[in-house]
Parts: structure tokens; sequence; C-alpha cells
């Protein structure tokens, strides 16, 4: 404790760049102070920390700039996040909105000179969040909601699903097909 809460801004073993990074982001926000989180940043790359030697004044200068220079060292290549985003199904207790964001993450690192908000984009993204999800769940959505933008995904799939669990087990008709 340094007077600023609990404040362990440590890269443990095995922990992705993306947790640490978030983890030095709430530290500086909870500081307000730049510099101070990017030494606690630096202090807590446990057994990363010969990467040192080769930081740059400029990549010091921010913490936009040293995440910058970690993701260079220590991020995952394109090729990585493109497996992932082929790959990726909605988890265990994931909500859509969570799988959707998740796979809107991936699509940008990914394919970091693509933007997300491009109509092909977002084909990818609907795509991959219709192959990511219950099969019923994803079938229903193509049959009813075949142009349906991927915004109103999440919430459809969830009125779906909610549907084809009816209380009393049966589906409940009306709200599948939108009367």
């Amino acid at each position: 404790m340094d007077g600023h809460g609990d404040s362990r801004v440590v890269w443990g073993e095995g922990e992705e760049l993306d947790t640490f990074m978030r983890k030095v982001k709430a530290y500086r926000l909870q500081v307000g102070d730049e510099k101070k989180a990017i030494g606690k940043a630096l202090l807590g790359l446990g057994s990363r920390i010969g990467i040192m030697d080769s930081l740059t004044e400029d990549d010091t200068s921010s913490v936009a700039s040293l995440e910058a220079a970690l993701r260079r060292e220590f991020g995952a290549s394109t090729r990585s996040y493109q497996t992932a985003f082929g790959t990726r199904a909605r988890l265990p207790g994931e909500t859509y909105g969570m799988f959707l964001a998740a796979l809107q993450s991936l699509f940008v690192n990914a394919f970091p000179d693509t933007k997300a908000d491009t109509s092909v984009a977002k084909a990818l993204i609907k795509s991959r969040f219709l192959d990511g999800i219950n099969a019923t769940v994803s079938a229903q959505l193509r049959l009813l909601c075949p142009d349906l933008d991927v915004e109103n995904l999440p919430a459809r799939a969830k009125q779906i699903d909610e549907a084809m669990a009816g209380a009393d087990g049966k589906p409940n008709l009306p709200v599948l097909w939108g009367s």
C-alpha cells in the first residue's frame, strides 16, 4: 500500500499484456500521475525487467508510449489474434454483449490496418458472432433477422435465447416471431 489503496501493479507469470496494461491504466487514474504510473509499471515487469535496457526516453514518456513499446516486444502477433478471432466462441456465463465486445477487441488486434466500423469488418464480426453462439439461437437469428446490424445482435440473441427457454419449458413463439 502506498497511500492510494491496494496498488499492486505486477505483470504476473502467464498474465496477458492487456491485463497488465489495464492495471497500469487503473493505477494512473487512481494516482493521477503519469510518471508514477510508468514507474510502477516498470517496477512491476517482474521477469521481463530486461526490456529496460532497450527502452528509450520516448518509450517512457507516457503510459501509451510504454504500452506501445511493451506490445512491440511482448505483444501477440496479428496471426495469433487472427487465429483467436477465427476460433472464438461464447464462453459459459459470458453475456452476448461481452462476447461481441471480445470479438471486436480481437478484430482490432487481428486486423490493425482495418477499421472496425467498416461494412466488411462488421460483416466478419457478425459472422464470427453467429458462428460462436448456440447453434439454435444462431439459426433463429439467421432466419428471422438476416439484416440485423452487428450492434443489435446481442439484444436479439438474448431475446431468442430467453424465448426458447420459456418458463414452462415450451418455446415462447410470439417472442421468437416478433408478434
